[in-house]
């Protein structure tokens, strides 16, 4: 530590008075601490006021991002439950479409049925009601399935979206 006058300075314990006031010992003598410059003393509160704010501008930075983060998802799985409910109303019109093809398929075999005067034309005519039916059966399930796998492909869009903005902000 440069000082305007020589000599071998050693500083006083933390529990003497007088370190705590700044001084040095000098050859028994007290001398003054050197004095701290202006700047550095600005420098300083500067550093402490740095230092004291980084939290709390930390923790706004923090909120705020977790913010954007939930509104991002609040909007994906918006997004998500239109489209899924979109497709369970399709699915819901073609199970109701479905049934009402069944009932009158029912309805037509049993005015049939009124009209059999033998049990050969009863054979008969249970056997081609039970391949309408089949067929009919066959082309529901093929009609319910694609409905079903348009409706997973399209609610799963909004959730693969957000999904890669999500990848693409870690990224």
């Amino acid at each position: 530590m440069g000082v305007a006058f020589g000599g071998d300075f050693t500083r006083l314990r933390c529990c003497h008075p007088i370190a705590v006031s700044g001084r040095y010992v000098l050859k028994s003598k007290l001398a003054d601490v050197p004095p701290v410059p202006a700047r550095r003393i600005a420098m300083n509160e500067n550093a402490a006021r740095n230092l004291a704010e980084a939290p709390a501008t930390y923790a706004k930075d923090a909120v705020e991002r977790s913010a954007m983060a939930a509104d991002g998802a609040f909007n994906v799985v918006e997004q998500f439950h239109a489209k899924a409910g979109k497709g369970a109303k399709d699915l819901n019109i073609h199970f109701i479409a479905a049934a009402r093809a069944n009932t009158n398929a029912a309805f037509d075999f049993a005015q049939q049925l009124m009209a059999v005067t033998s049990s050969s034309e009863f054979f008969e005519l249970s056997a081609a009601h039970a391949g309408k039916q089949f067929e009919m059966l066959n082309e529901q399930i093929k009609q319910i399935s694609a409905l079903v796998q348009k409706a997973a492909t399209e609610s799963a869009q909004p959730l693969q979206a957000g999904a890669m903005k999500a990848l693409d902000r870690i990224a």
